[in-house]
């Protein structure tokens, strides 16, 4: 039966390229035949899964990058197919037909709400927690639930690889009184003293007391303390002297150099270097790999626009909205001209109420020459950014995404694009 289902996820992946479809369809199949596959997959000795719920596609992406850049042969699920049978179409594409997988190590990234199912037939040798943010609350749920779930799941032989700075996610290690390795960002210049975007996390989940923050880096990321003993812990890898326009950052000794020159990459990044490390990766050939890293799945992705370089970035929630808007707000040296695409299908939450959480009252301080809102909820957007205080001559609505890109390639100020998630392919399509 496992060979079998095998054989039929493998001759889905080929006959699903040639059709153009998704990369779930042969992992669907074969969990058809054979329920139990993924309990017979051989996996190698090394096994990563990165979760979380913003940058674990870049984190995961870079990551392979810097395992191959080392010379090692490497299963991903690139396409960012992170549910259950994006998952096994991963695995079955890579394995022989006795079920072993034909590679030095394996990096899934996998949806936050998937791991109490997927840990239930996958043990890892690690286990990579960005941060946890309210997002897609219609599927998700509060935030503490999804932290529940997760904490019962999680085998004892996985090494836990952890963002320090998110007390949602040293949560984890408290909770189930685990060691941990921990990564995180010391103090930047670009740190504050307080945080009035959305923060996730105000009170001690052990004594339910307000947090105490010496420093924030952004929503509830930073230093936090509690009486009660909860608290940031100490770092194996902290970054420090982070430099964004330099887009360079210290860890010990070595100071690494990245492209994308935001304060959430920096995070990827470090998540990156604690597990390369940890693997036994050279130093030079982890700065080298973070040096050349790109993106190419809409994460801070860069298209020729017209006579303009045009910047796309995926948002999906309060937090990577806000970052975003910051990252625009601190590279504009001229005037900008935004468009977002925001759906509500089931892939992006139906529930959009999200955006009302997003800081958009920050464009009242750029050099903003005109807003285009287009896709679905277009005109949920258009309302919003009114009661952010955005001059009404500068919003304009175009809910065809196609007609809206035509309309932004006139500007003659620097483009940025903003797209949920249903949004995204389709919008890179258009681009490319």
């Amino acid at each position: 039966m496992k060979t079998l289902a095998i054989i039929a996820g493998k001759t889905a992946t080929v006959v699903g390229g040639m059709l153009g479809r998704g990369s779930s369809l042969p992992g669907m199949i074969a969990r058809k035949i054979d329920p139990e596959l993924f309990h017979k997959i051989q996996l190698p000795k090394q096994t990563i899964v990165v979760t979380g719920t913003n940058g674990k596609t870049t984190t995961a992406n870079m990551l392979r990058h810097v395992f191959e850049t080392a010379g090692l042969k490497v299963v991903q699920n690139t396409k960012g197919a992170n549910l259950l049978s994006g998952l096994l179409t991963t695995l079955v594409e890579s394995t022989n037909l006795s079920g072993k997988v034909m590679a030095d190590v394996v990096v899934l990234e996998v949806d936050e709400q998937t791991i109490p199912q997927f840990f239930q037939a996958v043990t890892p040798t690690h286990f990579v927690i960005h941060n946890f943010f309210r997002d897609q609350l219609d599927r998700y749920g509060e935030i503490d639930i999804l932290i529940d779930k997760i904490e019962e799941v999680i085998d004892p032989t996985t090494t836990l690889v952890l963002n320090a700075d998110d007390p949602l996610v040293r949560q984890i290690s408290f909770d189930t009184n685990r060691e941990a390795i921990y990564y995180g960002v010391n103090q930047t210049p670009y740190s504050l003293e307080e945080m009035s975007q959305v923060r996730e996390a105000k009170f001690c989940p052990n004594c339910n007391r307000k947090l105490a923050y010496e420093f924030f880096h952004y929503s509830q990321l930073g230093n936090y303390q509690c009486e009660c003993g909860f608290g940031k812990p100490a770092c194996e890898y902290a970054a420090d002297d982070v430099n964004l326009k330099a887009g360079t950052f210290r860890v010990g000794q070595t100071t690494y150099k990245i492209q994308y020159r935001n304060l959430y990459f920096i995070f990827n990044a470090m998540a990156v270097v604690a597990m390369a490390k940890e693997y036994g990766i050279d130093e030079a050939i982890i700065q080298e790999a973070l040096a050349t890293f790109k993106i190419d799945d809409g994460r801070m992705e860069t298209f020729n626009f017209g006579p303009h370089q045009l910047l796309l970035n995926l948002v999906k929630n309060p937090t990577g909205l806000n970052q975003t808007l910051d990252y625009i707000k601190n590279e504009a040296d001229e005037k900008v001209a935004l468009m977002m695409t925001l759906n509500n299908l089931a892939a992006d939450g139906q529930d959009t109420s999200w955006i009302w959480d997003g800081d958009f009252e920050q464009l009242t301080q750029f050099p903003l020459e005109q807003f285009i809102c287009s896709g679905i909820r277009a005109y949920d957007l258009a309302v919003r950014l009114k009661y952010a205080g955005v001059a009404e001559d500068k919003i304009v609505v175009i809910e065809d995404v196609a007609m809206a890109l035509e309309t932004l390639k006139q500007t003659t100020a620097t483009p940025y694009l903003l797209s949920t998630y249903t949004a995204l392919q389709k919008t890179r399509a258009l681009l490319k």
